[in-house]
């Protein structure tokens, strides 16, 4: 049940973008359509789905707003990978000498 919520937390966060955008999508069909570009996005053809799962929300939302909200839609979509991945990267070097402590430790007790 978590997990659904989490994913209704996430189609809704796209929902909330199509409307800061200004544009109009119905929330059932928003529903439908998300999902769709996310799992474009996931396909492994470019670094992060940059550029796929622009082309999937352009495509699948072309009934309901331009090619240029779409592409702004995209690029608010990325963000929801890459703003957290740049909070974190103050904390890559502590947490991989973390895991060489572990991996030190690990080998010590074998």
């Amino acid at each position: 049940m978590t997990s659904v919520f989490i994913w209704f937390l996430h189609l809704l966060q796209i929902w909330l973008f199509i409307l800061a955008l200004k544009a109009t999508t119905p929330f059932i069909v928003n529903l439908a359509l998300s999902p769709l570009a996310i799992l474009a996005g996931l396909l492994p053809l470019t670094f992060a789905g940059v550029g796929t799962r622009d082309a999937a929300l352009i495509f699948f939302y072309q009934d309901y707003f331009n090619a240029q909200t779409g592409a702004a839609l995209g690029l608010l979509c990325t963000s929801r990978y890459f703003l957290p991945a740049t909070i974190g990267l103050p904390f890559l070097g502590q947490m991989m000498g973390a895991a060489r402590k572990y991996k030190a430790n690990k080998n010590y007790e074998l």
